[in-house]
């Protein structure tokens, strides 16, 4: 009986050890992998920043590269297939004018709990509601938008540049003034190579529109759910200019870059 005792206390022992030897690798191996995870997300976090950080370079004409880690984290796109970007100009008739009919944004995303479900912009211009970056910038710098939120099981990155950079002047031109302002929208288009390796090329692409309004009396920026018809967003040129003189004529330039992301 005693030998049959020592067997069954052997027994038990042993299963005690493999448990908690299983357990332990359970959380060495929980543990690398949420190290990895936050490792990689940081990396790619921080490439997001330096392309914000860089993007009036890239306009003036220079391009980007990176290398990210691909292991755990995916890099990707989203449009937005039920919202557009206009301008609303009056000349004495409105005049509805689509600036991107279907903004796209550059995301990356890993399946862990990295971040909170508040929504955090990591880089840009906060805007009046919470977690949204603001859709009329006056520095060419905060154009691009980086956020992170958690979703669905997934901590995710979101580069856009889904807003107005607009710049406003008193000029006098023999003896006549008005007021100019200039508008510069960043169309951003991300394409997906097949047989995705961790490279991600920011380059400049043109100007694809060009427009001028001459004595206009009104102006609005407009973010729109195409949807339901609905304005998401309607910002006056009074918003912009509080204390403009309403008889000094406007002249408004709007100039549409497109730069490319390709992912690959």
């Amino acid at each position: 009986m005693r030998a049959q005792g020592d067997i069954i206390s052997t027994i038990i022992m042993a299963s005690t050890i493999i448990v908690i030897s299983i357990v332990i690798l359970y959380y060495a191996l929980s543990t690398l992998d949420i190290g990895l995870a936050a490792t990689e997300y940081g990396y790619v976090k921080s490439t997001f920043v330096n392309i914000a950080n860089n993007f009036h370079l890239i306009l003036q004409g220079n391009s980007y590269t990176a290398t990210l880690p691909s292991r755990v984290v995916g890099v990707g796109y989203r449009s937005y297939n039920d919202v557009e970007v206009a301008l609303q100009v009056n000349t004495g008739t409105w005049e509805y004018t689509v600036v991107d009919g279907q903004p796209t944004s550059i995301v990356a995303g890993v399946f862990r709990a990295l971040v909170n479900p508040r929504v955090n912009i990591v880089y840009g211009s906060q805007g009046e509601e919470p977690g949204a970056c603001s859709f009329i910038v006056d520095n060419i710098r905060l154009v691009p938008c980086i956020r992170e939120y958690y979703r669905n099981g997934e901590s995710i990155l979101e580069f856009d540049t889904i807003r107005y950079y607009v710049s406003v002047y008193l000029i006098n031109e023999s003896g006549v003034e008005k007021y100019l302002i200039r508008i510069i929208y960043v169309k951003l288009i991300p394409i997906l190579e097949y047989g995705y390796t961790g490279n991600l090329m920011i380059n400049p692409y043109r100007d694809i529109f060009n427009r001028t309004w001459t004595n206009v009396l009104d102006l609005e920026f407009v973010l729109m759910n195409t949807t339901s018809n609905t304005p998401i967003k309607v910002i006056n040129i009074d918003d912009i200019v509080p204390s403009r003189d309403p008889t000094i004529p406007i002249e408004v330039v709007l100039v549409v870059k497109q730069v490319v992301a390709v992912i690959g």
